[in-house]
């Protein structure tokens, strides 16, 4: 079987959205209900979709970025599914990598001015030559009852090996409730199934709880905030409120270079700065990712939408690009005479303002 088209819709990022949308129009909406968005993605809307895992969406940058966590839980969730059916399936191909018209929603992972999305890096990461991935069923796990799901590490262009994956559970806030370790031999090619994760879900946990699935590096755990993260609710109705009020993540960004000259791809010329970004929060920063803020460059990261727990630390490396082409709208380049020698890069997070 070949999965040849398949695709999970998501909002547009909160900067294409201001670019696009006259400010009167950045509410939080269903299509069906507004014109303007109806407009720019009549066929994607997700609101009805995101209000049900969530509950009530307060403003349009909270349902932005809910929606595109759905968008990117469920293309992983397909990729993952498809990888563990190896060789019974011979590939898949999603729909879709960009667009050609900026639209309010869409099923595309880049957006029309460039900026990847949250499920271009959950994506990415699902097709990585060695990635671990859990089988769940559900998404909402009643206190008092056991969670189970199984654990599966993938392997694509890389030699057999002994490996193994840490699963580790966090509750709400962040504190580490239970630990696992698996481990077994990695087949060449091959997804190898590594064991059943158990345990009990404990009203400790607050209201969600998160599973950090980590493979070994040359032995060693990385422990930075770049686990394959999966989130959980403990309520079978909106599983996901709790992560709206989960708002005490606290960012520290330090850069731990100078912008560098990268090799030239194309006959384009890039350059390349690594951020070391820091939760001094008391709650987990949510989906913590860079954003190029002059729009005269495309920018692309080793890493983002990483999850922070409290006293957590990331370092993320930023690759960008002058704009060549793309976006119409004279809000996608700088502002008329402003001078940008160099990007600039901002972080944020589920609850940036």
């Amino acid at each position: 079987m070949f999965h040849s088209e398949f695709g999970m819709d998501g909002v547009a990022s909160v900067q294409t959205l201001r670019k696009i949308l006259h400010p009167n129009n950045h509410v939080a909406t269903p299509m069906r209900e507004h014109v303007v968005w109806r407009h720019h993605g009549e066929w994607w809307g997700t609101y009805d979709r995101d209000m049900k895992l969530f509950g009530p969406l307060p403003d349009m940058e909270r349902f932005a970025r809910v929606s595109q966590i759905v968008q990117a839980e469920g293309l992983r969730f397909i990729v993952e599914a498809n990888r563990r059916r190896q060789f019974r399936q011979s590939g898949c191909i999603v729909w879709q990598l960009n667009e050609p018209w900026p639209n309010s929603s869409c099923t595309n992972l880049v957006e029309y001015y460039g900026a990847p999305k949250m499920a271009y890096y959950a994506t990415r990461s699902a097709y990585a030559p060695v990635h671990a991935s859990l089988l769940y069923r559900r998404i909402d796990a009643a206190v008092g009852r056991e969670f189970r799901a199984d654990v599966f590490l993938h392997s694509n262009g890389v030699e057999a090996a002994e490996r193994r994956v840490r699963a580790t559970v966090y509750g709400e806030d962040g504190r580490v409730a239970y630990a696992f370790d698996f481990a077994g031999a990695c087949a060449a090619d091959r997804t190898t199934p590594l064991g059943e994760l158990r345990f009990p879900v404990e009203a400790t946990l607050g209201g969600m709880f998160f599973v950090a699935l980590e493979t070994d590096e040359g032995g060693e755990f990385r422990s930075d905030g770049g686990a394959n993260l999966y989130l959980f609710g403990t309520s079978a109705e909106t599983p996901y409120a709790p992560v709206l009020r989960n708002v005490d993540g606290r960012l520290a960004v330090s850069a731990i270079d100078e912008w560098a000259a990268g090799e030239p791809f194309e006959g384009l010329a890039f350059w390349t700065r690594t951020f070391e970004v820091r939760n001094d929060g008391a709650s987990p920063a949510l989906f913590v990712h860079p954003v190029e803020t002059t729009n005269a460059y495309w920018m692309e990261a080793d890493r983002a939408y990483l999850t922070l727990m409290p006293g957590g630390s990331a370092r993320v490396t930023v690759h960008c690009t002058v704009k060549r082409g793309g976006g119409f709208a004279v809000v996608d380049q700088p502002a008329p005479g402003a001078d940008v020698p160099m990007p600039e890069i901002d972080v944020e997070f589920l609850h940036s303002s």
